[in-house]
C-alpha cells in the first residue's frame, strides 16, 4: 500500500499527513493505521508526529473499543507519552 512505502522511506511529510488524514476519515483497519503511526513516530522528524497521532486518536474515537489491539494502542500511547513529554 501507497502509506506502508511512504512511512517507510519517511521522505514526503505532507503525503504522509495527509494520508493519515484521509484513513481517519474513511473505513479501513484501525490497527494497521495505529501501526503505520507508530512507525511514523519512531521515524519521523517531528513536526509530522502530532498531526498524525491527532488524526489516528480521532479515528480510534469511533470505532468499538473491543476491535482494537490493546498492545498496539499500548506502544501507540506510549509514543504519545514520550512525544508529549518532549514538549
Amino acid at each position: 500500500m501507497q502509506l506502508e512505502t511512504e512511512v517507510q522511506k519517511g521522505d514526503d511529510a505532507f503525503l504522509i499527513t495527509d494520508s493519515f488524514l484521509y484513513f481517519s476519515m474513511v473505513e479501513c483497519d484501525v490497527n494497521w493505521l495505529m501501526s503505520q503511526a507508530n512507525i511514523v513516530v519512531d521515524n519521523a522528524n517531528g513536526f509530522i508526529v502530532q498531526d498524525v497521532l491527532a488524526y489516528v486518536l480521532n479515528k480510534i474515537s469511533t470505532v468499538d473499543p473491543e476491535s482494537v489491539d490493546k498492545q498496539i494502542l499500548k506502544r501507540l500511547f506510549k509514543n504519545l507519552k514520550d512525544v508529549t513529554d518532549k514538549e
